[in-house]
């Protein structure tokens, strides 16, 4: 037995040229005979609620099922072939799953219809084809809950009848992993070596807060130095850059440095930023 409970019919509809809003076949046979019209405008409606599942309750039954339009200008005579599977199950069980089912029924009948024109064959024998397709769909939905049923030697019908899923877990913030740094800005830097504005030369990154302190300048030498500073500074911060450019020469050892774009970018960005805090009136 399946997860959701039986079906106990389905039913194939289609707006017919001549005869409107019709039930073309059913399994068992002669089920709603006489009863569909009366709820007919539903599973036959305009293209407003076309694509939408309906369930309608009669009784102690209802009846679930989503109705789709084939749009093709130059195959159908009015342009499009409007049809709905409708499945009947009892009025007391879980809908959720059901309209899942209708959904998943539609569906496949309708990529039946483009392929092979499953549902807008007239033939009698096709009618026939199309209720012992309905036969063994609603044999096997009962049974296990999984539906697979050839049509032709390359299409079938194919798909497993689910359950209401459980509601997912509750996630905390704190769970979720958040960057710390803007690694695309970070590597954009890098590579185009261009003109940063934000302190270390990374675009779009704010030091401090949640981010912590900035990282510290990297030297050649393994242990810190304290970087001389301007004798006009107010505060003492922006360091010269004759002296940032003697204190490379001083980690170096004494030898020959050779300028490479990183360290010129470490002594370039430093020295921008002075002259920024300058122009803005915040250092003397």
């Amino acid at each position: 037995m399946n997860e959701i409970g039986e079906v106990r019919a389905l039913a194939f509809c289609k707006f017919d040229l001549e005869e409107g809003p019709r039930i073309v076949c059913t399994d068992p046979p002669g089920v709603m005979a006489g009863h569909f019209p009366a709820f007919s405008k539903y599973f036959m409606p305009n293209k407003d609620i076309t694509g939408n599942v309906i369930s309608v309750r009669v009784g102690n039954w209802c009846l679930v099922g989503m109705p789709l339009t084939v749009e093709d200008k130059g195959k159908y005579a009015r342009n499009s072939f409007q049809f709905c599977i409708c499945a009947v199950v009892a009025a007391d069980v879980p809908m959720s799953p059901h309209r899942l089912l209708a959904a998943q029924l539609a569906n496949e009948f309708a990529n039946l219809e483009v392929t092979i024109s499953f549902l807008s064959d007239d033939s009698p024998e096709n009618e026939v084809k199309i209720a012992n397709t309905l036969a063994l769909l609603r044999a096997q939905i009962n049974a296990a809950g999984r539906v697979f049923v050839p049509i032709t030697a390359s299409d079938s019908i194919c798909f497993v009848v689910r359950a209401d899923l459980p509601a997912s877990w509750y996630v905390d913030i704190s769970e979720v992993p958040l960057p710390l740094y803007d690694i695309p800005a970070l590597l954009s830097c890098a590579h185009a070596q261009s003109d940063c504005d934000a302190p270390g030369g990374v675009p779009g990154l704010q030091w401090g807060g949640a981010y912590g302190p900035p990282p510290p300048m990297p030297h050649a030498s393994s242990g810190p130095k304290q970087l001389p500073t301007s004798a006009n500074s107010a505060s003492g911060l922006i360091p010269e850059k004759a002296q940032l450019e003697a204190l490379a020469e001083e980690d170096s050892g004494g030898a020959v440095v050779t300028e490479t774009p990183m360290r010129r970018k470490e002594t370039e960005n430093v020295w921008r930023v002075g002259e920024k805090e300058r122009e803005r009136g915040v250092l003397s």
